[in-house]
């Protein structure tokens, strides 16, 4: 491949390349901010807010009703006692 085009694709390379590292440095700074910790954090405090709201709805329809399943409609979802 001789001509025009062999400049072409040599620098088809080096731009890749440069694409590469400008990626590369781009993650690095990312890691240094500590964004999967800090996703990581909020999802544990949320999933800890969701498991105590459905102890607390159980504890609710306890003192309520004196039982945990109040009726069969519970299981089917909709139905008349």
């Amino acid at each position: 491949m001789h001509g025009a085009n062999h400049g072409m694709l040599n620098s088809e390379p080096d731009e890749a390349s440069n694409l590469l590292d400008t990626h590369i440095q781009e993650r690095k700074e990312l890691i240094k901010g500590s964004y999967k910790d800090r996703h990581f954090n909020a999802g544990s405090i949320l999933l800890g807010f969701g498991v105590l709201e459905s102890i607390g709805g159980g504890v609710n329809t306890w003192f309520r009703t004196g039982k945990l399943f109040p009726g069969p409609h519970l299981f089917a979802g909709a139905g008349k006692d």
